[in-house]
């Protein structure tokens, strides 16, 4: 395991992994993941840059999971991708979420919210209705 990043937010965490997480270094990371997890959040797990998990990684993903609900939150894993993804998928047993953080949505700027208002109601400087 290279580095566990965190990231908190008034209603969430975020954990970031990054590197290889096995058996090796399974036991550190989730030793690090709960020493900060606060009580009564969700964490969210960033997995975009976990390069390869095995079992291990599964075990204490799933002991960093009853932690968090727990202590009254929940955990989700953000963004795996490639083998980490594959294992995941099979086993079945976390709920994923396809990116993280979520896309905004698309906003129009009608031209009324522009600065300046409508067109209609703009006037030439100089120029009064009497």
């Amino acid at each position: 395991m290279q580095s566990v990043e965190l990231r908190a937010c008034s209603s969430h965490v975020v954990l970031r992994l990054r590197g290889e997480l096995d058996a090796v270094s399974a036991s550190d990371a989730v030793a690090a993941m709960t020493t900060i997890m606060p009580a009564g959040r969700c964490v969210i797990v960033d997995l975009a840059e976990l390069e390869f998990a095995d079992c291990a990684a599964l075990n204490g993903l799933r002991e960093v999971q009853n932690l968090a609900r727990q202590g009254g939150g929940d955990m989700l894993l953000a963004e795996p991708s490639g083998i980490v993804l594959r294992l995941l998928t099979l086993t079945e047993r976390f709920a994923i979420v396809p990116a993280w953080p979520p896309p905004l949505p698309r906003v129009r700027i009608h031209r009324d919210m522009r600065p300046g208002g409508p067109r209609s109601a703009r006037r030439p400087p100089g120029r009064h209705r009497h």
